[in-house]
């Protein structure tokens, strides 16, 4: 037995793979969703895979909620830290530019990735917070917003918004967040990887990998729906980072993670940034 379940949209596959590429064109057409675009994105998934996407995401979450990671990056600054105000944020001005759904989606996760270190840092959050409200309502997104700016545990917000994501048959949103979200945090860790790593304890950085496998995982089903999907993760696997013991054979401790973060810092950023191309 088969049943029909939402899968990244075709037009979503096709922006993304574009960013991936790093072309400059995916502006120039705005998406339509209405719902024949929809429902031509539907394919028929057994069920033993739909059980598969359920047992991933279940791990997910668990390993958000062993990961420890609520403001590993922002406790505990000096005030000599705080005295230097990051350059790496996005500017929460670039939201305005996003035109196709997967930019607006993917600036979403980043802005709110970043939200807490602002507020660690003592920025100004007035216009990340109306940038953040804005894309909400733009894209419909079933994301719990107030949980989000007031720092709710992470594994609380992820469960929730998966929740919210299965409620309307919009799983594919989640996993599509949770790439954006996972590439803005290991760009967020790849520029001040010591604080990081001398926060996080041995279990919190498995959970961290078991939490990044999972997602991969996730969009490896939707490979094999779309060749193209298939070309954003091996630009994962290419700009990312080895978290992954099981995939990766790079970084089997935190402190090899720590000398991996420290030189593919170019890449992250360049992984992050094409996300918004």
């Amino acid at each position: 037995m088969k049943k029909s379940f939402l899968l990244i949209s075709l037009v979503w596959v096709a922006a993304l793979t574009i960013s991936c590429k790093n072309t400059k064109n995916a502006g120039s057409n705005e998406e339509s969703f209405d719902a024949a675009t929809l429902e031509a994105a539907k394919v028929e998934l057994a069920d033993d895979v739909l059980n598969t996407l359920e047992n991933l995401a279940a791990g997910y979450i668990d390993a958000a909620d062993k990961m420890h990671f609520d403001n590993l990056l922002t406790d505990n600054l000096t005030e000599k830290e705080k005295m230097v105000t990051p350059d790496y944020l996005l500017d929460p001005s670039v939201a305005s530019n996003m035109l196709t759904r997967l930019q607006k989606t993917n600036a979403l996760a980043i802005l709110v990735t970043e939200y807490p270190i602002r507020i660690a840092y003592g920025m100004p959050v007035g216009q990340s917070k109306e940038a953040i409200a804005k894309l909400v309502v733009d894209l419909n997104h079933p994301i719990d917003l107030d949980g989000e700016t007031s720092g709710a545990p992470i594994a609380e917000r992820t469960k929730q918004l998966y929740e919210n994501c299965k409620e309307r048959g919009e799983l594919n949103y989640f996993w599509q967040f949770a790439f954006a979200c996972q590439s803005s945090l290991l760009y967020l860790i790849s520029n001040n990887p010591d604080k990081f790593f001398n926060s996080i304890d041995e279990t919190s950085y498995q959970n961290f990998g078991k939490h990044i496998k999972t997602c991969l995982e996730a969009l490896k089903i939707y490979a094999q729906y779309d060749a193209e999907i298939a070309s954003v993760l091996a630009f994962w696997e290419s700009n990312g980072t080895s978290l992954s013991e099981a995939d990766y054979q790079a970084a089997t401790s935190k402190e090899g993670a720590r000398k991996i973060f420290s030189e593919r810092k170019e890449n992250l950023a360049q992984l992050r940034n094409s996300l918004l191309q």
